[in-house]
């Protein structure tokens, strides 16, 4: 039996791996020269380690990421480390991971801190509960902590990250964020591109990655899947499509038999875009060793300043500091569409209030951008969660959509990457 995977993103990679190692014939199909999706990294010339293009770490909850590293045998290069987690508000940075550190904020009263710590200590105690999933995270969580710890600390933080969609956010988004969450953060020696290359070499064993092939659109013909790509056809006995929910729509849409299931629901939904600038400094770019500050001013055009290497030592990037500025931006936000040199220029002001010499030793940049990078995740999703089996025991689909109500990432991409592969 063949099976067709689309996209070589994690949930494709992991699908193909499982399903090689169970005897299947699969072909890999994905659009780019490359593998990883959003977990997608490069390395500049004087580099030992790969770099992802969008910021990534792993918590220490992260079972899927382990047990796979630990059947592919890198287990012994996954790590887990205590960072610095700050906020920037008022021109300052302050810690912000140890009660303590909360205790000391200026921006809240000492009811307020105790409030909010107590409240986000409970449910981080607490399970998925369904009933979440009727509130939003703007409304509930508002009334758990209070307006005061919300509009100084959440609603930066949310609107940053969801912009006019904010408002619409299911609280289980935001449970599922708090919930996950470790002090020490997870790597790979090498990045995450080392379990990329990994599940590469084991797929190529004994299955076909077929790069720069990008499936415009299947069809059913008899007993078998037609895939079409720009010059050519390929056929398939089984098809799984991994890739961003706007892609899956498009290839899917045109089904009469899937018409009923909430196309047009599923068509509704939003995503914002990730961009990140990555920055190579000669010198650190922030004041002591925070790795993730969170910036909750609300007229910055960032959402995050990320120090890489306040996380992993500068050495394993040629002695340079790394650094990412970015977030998470609506499709329609002119920024998407703007050049390297036109992002730095937009971001230099507001860096400058953080560092004003950093342009003196910046060594170069670059910007990524992905689209559908971050799902907006409503009130009452369950009840329009897409399923993963589109037509039974013949065509599957799987996105950042479907890990509901966990966050997207490598763990649960893996997850669903390994159910699919089970249900064939």
């Amino acid at each position: 039996m063949k099976i067709a995977v689309i996209g070589g993103g994690i949930t494709g990679l992991t699908s193909a791996y499982f399903l090689g190692r169970a005897g299947y014939k699969v072909e890999l199909f994905e659009a780019k020269e490359t593998l990883g999706g959003l977990a997608d990294s490069y390395k500049e010339r004087k580099w030992d380690w790969q770099l992802e293009k969008y910021f990534h770490h792993y918590f220490t909850s992260d079972k899927y990421v382990k047990n796979l590293a630990e059947e592919l045998g890198i287990e012994k290069k996954l790590f887990f480390k205590k960072v610095q987690t700050s906020v920037y508000s008022g021109g300052n940075i302050y810690p912000f991971d140890e009660p303590l550190d909360i205790m000391k904020y200026p921006d809240l009263n000492n009811f307020s801190k105790l409030r909010m710590g107590g409240i986000i200590f409970f449910l981080r105690l607490l399970p998925y509960l369904p009933f979440y999933d009727r509130f939003t995270a703007e409304g509930l969580f508002s009334s758990l902590i209070g307006n005061t710890a919300w509009q100084k600390v959440w609603q930066p933080l949310m609107e940053n990250k969801f912009h006019q969609y904010t408002d619409k956010v299911t609280f289980s988004w935001l449970w599922a964020r708090l919930k996950k969450r470790s002090q020490k953060l997870g790597y790979f020696e090498g990045g995450t591109a080392v379990l990329i290359s990994k599940l590469q070499e084991e797929i190529e064993k004994k299955s076909k990655i077929r790069f720069k092939t990008r499936i415009t659109s299947i069809k059913k013909s008899e007993n078998k899947w037609i895939l079409a790509a720009e010059k050519r056809e390929f056929t398939a006995d089984k098809v799984i499509i991994a890739v961003p929910l706007s892609q899956a729509l498009k290839l899917i849409q045109t089904w009469k038999e899937l018409r009923d299931k909430k196309v047009s629901t599923w068509r509704g939904l939003k995503a914002n875009s990730a961009m990140t600038l990555v920055m190579r400094l000669e010198k650190k770019f922030l004041p002591g060793n925070s790795y993730w500050l969170n910036v909750l001013e609300k007229d910055y055009p960032f959402l995050v300043i990320v120090e890489q290497t306040n996380f992993i030592d500068a050495n394993k990037y040629g002695g340079e500091n790394v650094v990412y500025v970015g977030g998470y931006y609506p499709q329609e936000d002119s920024r998407l569409r703007k050049s390297k040199e036109e992002i730095l220029g937009e971001f230099s002001p507001y860096l400058r209030r953080l560092n004003p010499s950093f342009e003196n030793y910046l060594i170069d940049y670059q910007l990524f951008k992905y689209p559908d990078a971050q799902p907006i995740i409503p009130t009452n999703y369950s009840k329009i969660k897409p399923k993963t089996s589109l037509i039974s025991d013949q065509l599957f689909w799987a996105t950042a959509n479907h890990i509901f109500p966990w966050d997207r990432g490598v763990n649960y991409s893996i997850k669903i990457g390994k159910e699919i592969a089970a249900k064939i």
